[in-house]
This record gives structure tokens, sequence and C-alpha cells, in this order.
């Protein structure tokens, strides 16, 4: 699997990429491998600018169909800012937050990032293989597999892939 991100740009636990601005503020967004595992993403239901997070609180709700999936914050935070055009291209940045600190032990960047990357994306193709013994075993995971299960399948995944 091949990096996606530019050099400066953190991984976090959460699923989520942050750079940090000359500003002091953290751009943020979610990572690409959640936003495929959906066909198609009908609503992002995403914060208010002046808003406050706490790492672990829901800052981005994804729903696709019956089904949703809950991003949450690594960091506590303000946010500054939210991305207007996040509906054409979700692997876009989605808010910019001045953060109250800046947890960089937890986070992955470069080689880390790439490895971490690589584990998550191991993880997540073998939750999905246990669930259907048909799908390829060494294969890739194809775009919108998340799609093809129901609602329980999506809160199974919710809690074992993203919440640990």
């Amino acid at each position: 699997m091949s990096n996606q991100f530019s050099n400066g740009v953190f991984l976090t636990p959460s699923f989520t990429w942050v750079k940090l601005l000359d500003s002091g503020n953290l751009l943020m967004g979610v990572h690409p491998l959640v936003l495929g595992l959906f066909e198609s993403i009908d609503e992002m239901e995403i914060l208010k600018n002046g808003q406050s997070v706490k790492a672990g609180d829901t800052i981005l709700k994804i729903h696709s169909g019956q089904k949703n999936l809950n991003i949450v914050a690594p960091i506590d935070g303000t946010v500054t800012g939210t991305n207007a055009d996040l509906s054409d291209n979700p692997n876009n940045w989605i808010y910019t937050v001045k953060p109250k600190s800046i947890p960089v032990d937890n986070w992955y960047l470069a080689e880390k990032a790439r490895t971490w990357t690589n584990e998550k994306y191991n993880n997540i193709k073998s939750f999905f293989q246990e669930l259907s013994p048909t799908m390829a075993d060494g294969g890739d995971l194809s775009v919108g597999v998340l799609s093809q299960f129901d609602e329980t399948v999506c809160e199974k995944f919710q809690k074992e892939m993203l919440e640990k």
C-alpha cells in the first residue's frame, strides 16, 4: 500500500490525519482507508466553527444508506474552520482546529505512518474475510466493501476497528 500523505502529515489512532499549520492550528481530515469502505457517502455530519471538542468525542458522522460510522477527535481543541467543499471531495481536509495541546507521542509520521496504515489495512481486511469466507484471501479490499454488509456489521466494525 502506498503512502498517500505528504511530509509533515501525522496519522492518529482515530483514523484521522493532522498537519500543523504555521498559525499553530491543525488541519484535520479522515484517513482515506475509512472513507473507501463505502461505495458512496450520502452525508457527513460535521461540527460547527467555534465548537469545542475533546479527544474521543465524535467529530464526524459518515452516513451511507442505513449505515453510519463515527470518527472521533484525536485531541482537545476548538474548531476554527470547516471545509465548505467537503461534499465534493471527502478525502480533503474537514476542519482546522486550535488544539489545547498536541499529543504527537501516539501519532505516526513518515515510515511509522506507512507501517501503521499497512497494519490497519490488514486488520480491516481480516475483519471482512472472517465475515465472508468467499472474499478473496490475500486479495485487496474492494472499494465500498462495507456497503455489502448490513448495519449490524457496520456497528461491529465501529466497535472493533475504530474504537480500539
